[in-house]
């Protein structure tokens, strides 16, 4: 499974050509937020999409706008990076001040 998270402090954050690629794509979620946007100035660059309980990190639209589009996907204070882990890992997203690793979800008790 191919997951994306960012590897930089400041935070996960898409650009407009990733949330576009995402829409082309079909992608539900992006096609929404593009529709929500209104004030976007197509000569500025910058994050886009930021909200991160929008989109699964797994999702196959933005693992393709990350791939494809390099360094030009990333979001202002953002550098991103697929990571792939076994299919059967039960994972979750774990940061610190906006720098991401996936951890395996493991039972704990107090």
């Amino acid at each position: 499974m191919k997951i994306v998270i960012n590897t930089c402090f400041g935070g996960f954050g898409l650009s407009k050509e990733a949330v576009t690629r995402m829409a082309d794509r079909g992608c539900p979620e992006a096609i929404q937020h593009l529709a929500n946007v209104k004030m976007w100035n197509a000569d500025e660059g910058g994050t886009l999409w930021h909200d991160l309980s929008i989109i699964p990190r797994d999702d196959r639209d933005l693992v393709d706008a990350v791939k494809h589009l390099g360094v030009q996907a990333d979001g202002n204070y953002a550098r991103l990076r697929i990571v792939e882990i076994p299919d059967d890992v039960k994972f979750y997203i774990a940061d610190y001040d906006g720098v991401e690793h996936i951890a395996e979800v493991h039972r704990t008790w107090n």
